[in-house]
This record gives C-alpha cells, sequence and structure tokens, in this order.
C-alpha cells in the first residue's frame, strides 16, 4: 500500500490527469506538437477556479516528462467553446458540459471525456451590522436564502 499526503495525491492526480491529455489530446488542434526545440507542447484552457493549481501541475509535468503546458484561464464557456473547436488540447470547466456541449464537441470530430480535477466548497459569508453574536444557518435557511 502506498500512503500520499494530501498534497502529494493531489500532484499525482493532476500528473496523470495532464498526462491522460498528451495521450488523448485531439492530434488535428491547431498550435499543437512539437516545437522547434523538439519539446512537445499542449495548449489548454478555460475555468480560472483550477488556474492556480494547474500552474503548479504544469511546472510538475514539465520538469518530470518535458512537456511544456500553456494554460491560459479564461472562463468555463471560453475552455469549452475553444475545446469543441479544437483549438486546444484540453479545456477546463466548473461543471461537467450540457449535452448539447458534448453533442457539438462530437459533432466537430471528438468525443469528450471528462476527468475530475479539483474541488472546491462554497461558504455563505454576511455581513449583518450591529449583530452581537454568530448567525447560525440551518440547511433549509441556506436553502430558501439561495432560492430567494
Amino acid at each position: 500500500m502506498v500512503r500520499l499526503s494530501m498534497s502529494r495525491l493531489m500532484l499525482f492526480a493532476g500528473i496523470v490527469a495532464v498526462g491522460g491529455l498528451a495521450l488523448t489530446g485531439c492530434g488535428g488542434c491547431s498550435g499543437s506538437g512539437t516545437n522547434a526545440g523538439g519539446t512537445v507542447r499542449l495548449n489548454g484552457g478555460g475555468a480560472t477556479f483550477v488556474d492556480p493549481i494547474m500552474q503548479e501541475w504544469k511546472q510538475s509535468y514539465h520538469a518530470a516528462k518535458g512537456v511544456e503546458i500553456d494554460y491560459q484561464p479564461k472562463g468555463s464557456g471560453n475552455g469549452i467553446q475553444q475545446m469543441t473547436a479544437k483549438t486546444i488540447q484540453f479545456g477546463c470547466s466548473d461543471a461537467p458540459m450540457k449535452k448539447g456541449q458534448l453533442e457539438a464537441a462530437l459533432k466537430e470530430g471528438g468525443e469528450v471525456i471528462h476527468i475530475p480535477l479539483i474541488m472546491g466548497a462554497v461558504v455563505p459569508a454576511y455581513n449583518v451590522p450591529g449583530l452581537s453574536k454568530p448567525l447560525t444557518f440551518s440547511g433549509s435557511v441556506l436553502a430558501d436564502i439561495y432560492l430567494g
């Protein structure tokens, strides 16, 4: 049995995910391939949420495998659009693609493989002037707040 710290586990998962992209990325994408120096380069983009860890993973993967990764954090919609248009090898999105998006990508020539990379939490915050004690939110109160 191998035990990994959470940070090493996340790094390993990232390297596996990016390595998988190197193997399954679209070969017909523009801007992909090998540069003049012989270095393999992958282009990706999309969600800004994943960018901080993507920057760490791309450095680690480059050090380990010599593959350059250019990730442009321009939003989930941009990542989906560019990946569908095959201008990048991989796109990141905060949520899985919808049925219509998947169908559009398939029509353009490629099946999409969803690979979960990271997860995050949504935390309610409040600012109530003059409040003398912390608020306690129950599940039903939070649901009512989010539902308006």
